[in-house]
């Protein structure tokens, strides 16, 4: 056992309560510091596709999951971070929810309690309308919930002018003290288009990637990212331990072939699982269900969740590919299916006052 110590600039990104502009921030930290030339490696706290297919695309790296939901303990969770955020000069973890929401008292699934077990510096967002100076109460009161919560700095959301801005400063860094990095004013450009389920997934439709760039802007104009920069920097080093285990190597020339339908309907996958398969020994095959005719030759295959409901007209259309599979099925293919991937497998899917028709291997 070897005991090993890194230097990983990162930061939460947090807020105390949702819809106060978390991923906005996050987004425009991961294009504006990917713009000068950092690498940044993005994260997202909570079982999520959604939020990570944005933060993958703003950041060129693709996004990682960091929730206690997936780690038995909380070293697991740290090691887990080290291994992803080696190469980064910068790891941004995006939180949810409020900072100390949980599915229980404890708090153990909480952003709060990720940053604690990173030892990660936090920028709370702060949605400052129709605040004023209570906004300093609420940062005051995030700082002395848990005395082992770092909050280094805040971000103003939706300020509505220059003297909204200056009030709120002030009674933040006089009873606080800690300093507002930004302030971003009210701005309709700054929303991606959401519905059910959350923001719509990255992949459906290219022309929504302008609200990156829009957020970017922000960023760049009202935030102090030279002073972002310095309080990632200051994060403390990271002491884990290493353990030396016998390497197992595959000897077989055989690797299995795993079909994946990802697409604009299917987007709902992590990168862990997808490496965990190839690390495994497997070997991936994308395909895409609305436009591909017919099954490639697999020996098993893999279809995740995502809308299959808002391009249902076009998954039925592709009959040959449903087809295709409906017969590999009954030849009793293996095939792991979850979510809208199962609705896919389905005779028909009906939303609203339409509906169409799928596989059909499940009743």
């Amino acid at each position: 056992m070897t005991q090993e110590i890194h230097h990983l600039p990162r930061l939460v990104i947090a807020a105390p309560q949702g819809r106060s502009g978390k991923t906005t921030v996050t987004l425009g930290l991961c294009a504006a510091l990917r713009a000068r030339g950092l690498r940044i490696q993005p994260y997202k706290k909570g079982p999520d596709y959604i939020d990570p297919s944005w933060l993958s695309e703003a950041a060129g790296h693709a996004c990682r999951s960091l929730d206690p939901f997936f780690y038995e303990q909380p070293a697991a969770l740290l090691q887990a971070f080290v291994d992803s955020a080696q190469h980064a000069d910068l790891s941004l973890i995006e939180g949810n929810h409020g900072l100390f929401d949980s599915f229980d008292e404890t708090g153990v699934g909480s952003t709060a309690a990720v940053a604690r077990t990173l030892n990660a510096p936090i920028l709370l967002v702060v949605n400052a309308t129709r605040l004023g100076r209570s906004a300093a109460a609420i940062v005051h009161g995030c700082q002395t919930f848990d005395a082992d919560t770092n909050i280094a700095g805040v971000i103003l959301n939706q300020v509505a002018g220059s003297r909204h801005e200056a009030r709120i400063r002030e009674a933040i860094e006089r009873h606080c003290h800690i300093p507002v990095v930004g302030a971003i004013p009210r701005d309709e450009n700054l929303t991606i288009p959401d519905r059910h389920l959350g923001l719509i997934p990255r992949a459906e439709e290219e022309t929504l990637l302008s609200a990156i760039t829009s957020c970017q802007q922000a960023v760049e104009k009202y935030l102090n990212l030279d002073m972002i920069l310095q309080i990632a920097d200051l994060a403390p080093p990271i002491s884990t331990q290493t353990f030396s285990r016998p390497v197992e190597v595959n000897t077989s020339d055989v690797r299995p072939r795993i079909g994946i339908l990802r697409d604009r309907a299917f987007t709902f996958y992590y990168p862990e699982n997808l490496e965990a398969l190839e690390e495994a020994g497997a070997e991936l095959v994308f395909i895409n269900a609305l436009t591909e005719g017919e099954l490639p030759h697999v020996d098993a295959l893999y279809i995740g969740g995502g809308f299959p409901e808002i391009f249902m007209d076009e998954l039925s259309a592709n009959s040959s590919l449903r087809e295709s599979i409906k017969k590999a099925a009954e030849h009793e293919l293996p095939i792991y299916a979850e979510c809208g991937g199962m609705m896919y497998l389905s005779r028909r899917i009906a939303w609203g006052e339409r509906s169409a028709e799928m596989v059909g291997v499940l009743p």
